[in-house]
């Protein structure tokens, strides 16, 4: 995660005393590290989705020392386009997880030793409606970060017709085919403001 992106989101909602944020792909909680950091007069209610339990784990205890002001709910499951369970592989560092076996080979080096788990999945609109997740209540920022799943995730959560407000999204900017399909697909939903972060800063 860079925290430029959600500097630069947080800036855009300064005037809204409570941000309900969804981080799908929550890997070691590094949404909570940054957002811990804010002095600004504002609460937030963080939905932290993450399937690696060994990442879980870590998540629940970074939990414990975050300020009054952030409310967490923690899912030990993975946003897909169904219900079911999937393949998930973990790399040789064994943090790196994902069920996406093209994108694995862009990084033959991590996942030279790799395992096979599998992971519940769930359809965002199902996930709702097990874990009680409102969809009539607007996500302000929705963020999805799951090792070459993110299109697919994506689709499940706007196809469950909640309203979001901003969304950060990882995408291979070398792609053009994946960066044309997200934005086409972003624009049949009326987003209007699509901003690409690179590393060097926005294009």
């Amino acid at each position: 995660i860079e925290k430029m992106e959600v500097d630069f989101f947080v800036s855009r909602n300064l005037d809204k005393k409570k941000l309900r944020i969804v981080d799908i792909g929550a890997h070691h909680g590094e949404f909570l590290d940054i957002f811990k950091e804010y002095k600004y007069n504002q609460k937030y209610q963080i939905y932290s989705i993450e399937p690696y339990k060994k990442n879980f784990s870590i998540i629940k205890r970074k939990i414990k020392e975050l300020p009054s002001n952030i409310t967490v709910k923690t899912f030990n499951i993975a946003i897909s386009s169904q219900t079911d369970k999937k393949i998930f592989f973990v790399g040789n560092q064994d943090t790196l997880v994902s069920c996406d076996e093209k994108w694995l080979k862009k990084f033959p080096e991590n996942f030279k030793k790799k395992k096979e788990i599998n992971f519940p999945t769930y359809s965002f609109v199902d996930f709702s409606s097990k874990f009680k997740f409102d969809l009539d209540k607007p996500i302000d920022f929705l963020k999805i970060d799951t090792e070459g799943h993110d299109f697919i995730v994506l689709k499940s959560v706007l196809q469950s017709k909640v309203l979001i407000n901003s969304i950060m999204i990882e995408f291979d900017v070398k792609n053009k085919m994946t960066v044309n399909e997200i934005i086409k697909y972003l624009k049949t939903y009326k987003f209007k403001h699509i901003f690409i972060f690179c590393r060097t800063g926005i294009y």
